[in-house]
């Protein structure tokens, strides 16, 4: 996700459970099962594969972890998981490990899938919604990872699924990943700002919101753009900003949401020892355009749950304007994009693309959804970041 203003809200799936779990921690209406907690019963109508519902109990699994997956056949994101997952059950498979995979999707489409891309997990039907509804997901790909004891450890995005996360798991470990939140445990502050170094911090993930700023495992240039209130892409700060990864939370009343930027501006120069300036230049850009209308998998949107779900080289989107799509291009690009289709409402789409080549998304997106890309100077705000000296001593 590409934050845009500290106003508007938008997601980015590479770690999709990290948002949510901000998200909830400030009142979104959720009812993810707690880390800790015993998990809800499997009560998928149909198995595709595997040894079918005697097998696929929680008490029939005592003894084992269980990577427990919800997808569809529909959603990208989810498909360009199957690669990664299927790795992992191969390099665990003489482990005490299962990897189940229940989908709420019809029957016809999944099987039509695992002709083609067949999964390494029990595959279950979840034909009446229960289980989607008993784990509270809102949104797919969605993974709980529980442990030999039959405990929820963690609510995880399965792009984020280690080696050696799966290791821990097994030993009955605490692991090192975002979580879901955990009702009830303390009052949330009214007012918050911090900002942690999050070097073990697998992937990332932003989100904005009315007085929100929660950004989670990101180089500092994503920090100083929410304060400035500009892409950070363009946020011009090489010599000057440290390297590493960072979280950064600032919170403050919605109904102060002006001095959210001001008061993080402050905490990050504070922190580093750094300002900004926002100044015009000329950068190399690109420029979104719709030569011959809509193509392909680019279709208005319809009805439906507006939704966005992204992982590296694939977005799956229902329900989202074209500046959405500009916004996905500029970060994967890391150039500025400019939306200039002229195509206004709401879309779906679906746009897959070579993670390793970033260039490559110029060909998909001409090809899939029959846009144009087309490189181009422009003069734009950016934000140029400089060093604040520290003033010297008196002799």
């Amino acid at each position: 996700m590409q934050l845009k203003t500290a106003a508007q809200i938008t997601r980015r799936w590479v770690v999709a459970s990290v948002l949510l779990a901000v998200l909830a921690s400030l009142g979104a209406q959720t009812t993810l099962p707690k880390v800790g907690d015993a998990p809800p019963e499997i009560t998928a109508e149909k198995w595709l594969s595997g040894p079918g519902a005697a097998d696929a109990s929680w008490k029939a699994l005592v003894g084992k972890a269980v990577v427990l997956e919800f997808w569809a056949a529909w959603c990208g994101p989810c498909v360009a998981s199957i690669p990664h997952m299927n790795d992992l059950a191969d390099k665990f498979k003489d482990k005490p490990l299962r990897f189940i995979a229940v989908t709420d999707d019809k029957e016809t489409r999944v099987q039509a899938l695992l002709d083609r891309r067949p999964m390494k997990a029990w595959v279950g039907l979840d034909t009446d919604d229960s289980m989607f509804k008993a784990y509270g997901v809102r949104s797919i790909p969605h993974t709980v990872l529980v442990d030999p004891k039959g405990k929820i450890a963690a609510v995880i995005h399965p792009a984020l699924i280690t080696e050696q996360i799966l290791e821990d798991l097994i030993a009955g470990k605490s692991l090192n990943v975002a979580q879901a939140p955990q009702p009830g445990e303390q009052p949330e502050p009214l007012f918050e700002i911090s900002i942690t170094p999050a070097e073990g911090l697998s992937g990332y993930s932003t989100g904005a919101g009315p007085g929100l700023v929660a950004l989670q495992g990101v180089d500092l240039t994503f920090p100083f753009g929410a304060a400035y209130g500009l892409r950070h892409t363009r946020v011009l700060g090489e010599g000057v900003l440290p390297a590493g990864k960072y979280s950064v939370l600032a919170k403050v009343p919605e109904s102060r949401q002006e001095v959210l930027q001001p008061m993080l501006r402050q905490a990050l120069e504070a922190t580093f020892s750094i300002t900004g300036q926002k100044e015009k230049r000329t950068l190399d850009t690109y420029v979104l355009t719709a030569p011959s209308g809509l193509a392909k998998s680019l279709k208005k949107h319809e009805g439906g749950s507006p939704g966005t779900r992204t992982t590296e080289g694939a977005q799956s989107v229902r329900g989202s304007d074209l500046n959405a799509l500009s916004l996905e291009l500029e970060e994967v690009l890391g150039r500025p994009v400019i939306n200039e289709t002229r195509l206004e409402g709401l879309y779906d789409w679906d746009l897959t693309w070579d993670k390793e080549k970033p260039d490559s998304l110029l060909v998909s997106v001409r090809d899939q959804l029959g846009l144009e890309l087309s490189p181009k100077k422009q003069t734009l705000e950016v934000l140029l970041l400089k060093k604040i000296e520290a003033p010297q001593k008196k002799q």
